[in-house]
C-alpha cells in the first residue's frame, strides 16, 4: 500500500519546477567552489566528480524522456568530459536541457513514467526537483558546510515522494517488523510505515506506532534519506525500528 492522494502537502508542477531550478543551481555552485574528489558522505564510495556527472546524466536521461516523448524506459549514459571547467558546464547544460523540456511539457502529454502520478509531467517534475534536492544536499556535505534547510512544504512533498517510491525499492532484512511514524513538526503532513521482511507499506494519518519521529520537515526529509544522523530528532518508543529503516534505505 502507497499513500493515498487525501488533504495532502503536494507541490505543483510550477512549484517543482522553481525547486529544479533553485536546487540545480545551488548544487553546480556549490560544486564549482569544492574539490571534485572531496567524499560525499550521503552516498558511500562518491565523490563530488562523480556526484556531478551523475546529475548530468540524470538531468540528460529525464529531459530527453520528456522532450521526445519517450513511451518506454530510455537507455542513455552520459559521462561529461575530463576536465573541471568542462565538467560543470557539462552539468549546468543538461540542468538547463531539463528545465526547458519540462517547461515546454503539458500535463496531456504522454511520455514514459515509472510510478503512479497526476500525470507523466507531474511525475517528472517532482522526481526530479526532489533527487536534485537531496544531491544538492549532498555536495554541501561534500564542501563541509550546513545543508541549506529545505523549505517545510517542499520537505514534506519531498517525504511523501520518497514513501510512495520505497515500497518498490527497499527491502526490510528477514524477521524485521515494527511500524514507524512519521511526524513533521511544521506540516500537517504524517505518514505510518510498517517494516515488515516481505516489504514496505505506507498509510497517510496512520495510527499508533513503535516508533514515532519528530522535528521540522526538514530534518525528517534528510533523515529518512540518510543524510543526518539522529541528534535533534524527536524518536518516541523502540529505536530499532528507525535503525530498520536505516539499514533498509539508500538513496543515490
Amino acid at each position: 500500500m502507497t499513500p493515498d492522494a487525501g488533504d495532502r502537502t503536494t507541490l505543483t508542477v510550477d512549484e517543482c519546477l522553481v525547486r529544479l531550478r533553485v536546487e540545480g543551481e545551488r548544487l553546480g555552485e556549490v560544486a564549482a567552489a569544492t574539490a571534485l574528489d572531496a567524499a560525499v558522505p550521503g552516498c558511500p564510495g562518491w565523490d563530488v566528480d562523480a556526484l556531478v556527472r551523475h546529475m548530468g546524466d540524470v538531468h540528460r536521461w529525464a529531459g530527453a524522456i520528456v522532450r521526445d516523448r519517450v513511451q518506454e524506459r530510455l537507455r542513455l549514459d552520459s559521462v561529461g568530459p575530463d576536465d573541471r571547467d568542462g565538467l560543470l558546464a557539462w552539468y549546468r547544460d543538461g540542468h538547463r536541457q531539463l528545465l526547458d523540456a519540462l517547461s515546454s511539457a503539458t500535463p496531456d502529454d504522454l511520455f514514459w513514467a515509472w510510478a503512479e502520478a497526476p500525470s507523466p509531467l507531474a511525475f517528472w517534475a517532482r522526481r526530479q526537483a526532489h533527487e536534485t534536492a537531496i544531491h544538492r544536499l549532498d555536495v554541501e556535505q561534500a564542501a563541509g558546510l550546513a545543508p541549506t534547510p529545505f523549505p517545510a512544504r517542499v520537505a514534506a512533498d519531498g517525504i511523501d515522494e520518497w514513501l510512495l517510491l520505497a515500497p518498490a525499492r527497499c527491502r526490510v532484512a528477514e524477521g524485521s517488523v515494527g511500524s514507524l511514524q512519521v511526524d513533521p513538526s511544521d506540516a500537517p503532513d504524517r505518514w505510518l510505515v510498517a517494516l515488515r521482511s516481505e516489504g514496505i507499506t505506507v498509510e497517510r494519518d496512520g495510527g499508533r506506532a513503535d516508533c514515532s519521529v519528530n522535528a521540522p520537515a526538514s530534518d525528517l526529509f534528510a533523515l529518512l534519506m540518510n543524510r543526518r544522523d539522529i541528534d535533534g530528532i524527536g524518536v518516541d518508543g523502540d529505536t530499532a525500528v528507525l535503525q530498520t529503516w536505516r539499514e533498509s534505505v539508500r538513496f543515490t
